[in-house]
């Protein structure tokens, strides 16, 4: 018999995290009510993490991949090779809140129309992330969720209107554009017929996979009571210039990437050039922020 879901845990040299994520799934009093599989999908970690999960979790399903296939292509296989009516993308590190499963399961049972449904995460302070969001617009390269301005001027209507801020202060589960896959459910197939993620993205995949889903004619939801907590860029230390570069221009391709498909932009069409050089603009100052910050210190 299938499960009701299956629970997907991608990883790389997270094993501290990841036995913390798999703790708070199976600790006393938060296992789901509902059925489901845990699966870690492993892109070939050499901290030790695939040895704590098979002497540890022996009931945990693992995708051991030989290589790094990335975070799409790693959540793809498993996705493909899972048993669930639905898939739960989870980050390494997260920790699941008791209920938090069932909550999007018993959403995704009583709403048909629904293709997918999104936790609400908090950092470990217990301030919010955010992690339901309509598709962004011009305004929001200022009024973005970590930007400057949105930090200081957090009362802005573009800012509020892009996160959702009423709906989810409103406490219910309300309808958005796309979710974080930090803690996403899925209907497996919807996911699959909707083209699965775009293994060529490293940021941007969730919102290029909303795309989809609604082309699909579904919808998105976030769930406000289903709480989850991410220690979203705590675990990767302090990251030099060269690797700082590389993820402002993987959020620059996959940004633009997202952009021209939701606008409908095709390949001649003379406004993707101005998209490009905003966003590659953008990402080079970042990175040259980067480095002067990096040679002070």
């Amino acid at each position: 018999m299938e499960p009701d879901v299956s629970i997907i845990i991608a990883n790389r040299n997270g094993r501290s995290f990841l036995q913390d994520c798999l703790d708070s799934l199976q600790g006393e009093g938060r296992p789901c009510r509902c059925s489901y599989e845990i699966i870690v999908t492993d892109n070939a970690s050499t901290d030790g993490s695939v040895e704590m999960v098979k002497s540890d979790y022996p009931e945990v399903r693992g995708v051991y991949n030989q290589q790094d296939l990335g975070y799409c292509g790693s959540n793809n296989k498993a996705v493909r090779e899972a048993n669930g009516r639905y898939v739960l993308l989870l980050n390494n590190d997260t920790q699941v809140k008791a209920e938090a499963v069932d909550l999007l399961v018993e959403f995704m049972d009583e709403t048909p129309v629904a293709g997918g449904v999104g936790a609400r995460l908090f950092y470990p302070d217990g301030s919010e992330q955010y992690s339901g969001r309509l598709f962004p617009e011009p305004a929001n390269a200022l009024f973005g969720r970590l930007s400057l301005l949105s930090r200081l001027l957090p009362s802005n209507r573009w800012y509020r209107e892009y996160i959702c801020a009423d709906a989810l202060e409103a406490g219910e589960p309300f309808e958005v554009d796309w979710i974080s896959h930090a803690g996403g459910l899925y209907r497996r197939q919807a996911f699959l017929d909707a083209g699965a993620l775009d293994e060529d993205l490293y940021y941007w995949n969730e919102p290029v996979l909303s795309l989809g889903l609604h082309e699909h004619g579904w919808k998105m939801f976030l769930h406000p009571q289903s709480r989850i907590v991410h220690y979203e860029g705590f675990g990767s230390g302090r990251r030099p210039p060269s690797v700082w570069r590389r993820h402002h221009l993987d959020f620059a391709k996959g940004s633009f990437r997202f952009y021209c498909l939701y606008k409908k932009y095709r390949s001649l069409d003379p406004r993707r050039i101005l998209v490009w050089a905003g966003l590659y603009g953008r990402a080079c100052a970042l990175a040259i922020r980067e480095y002067l910050w990096f040679q002070r210190s």
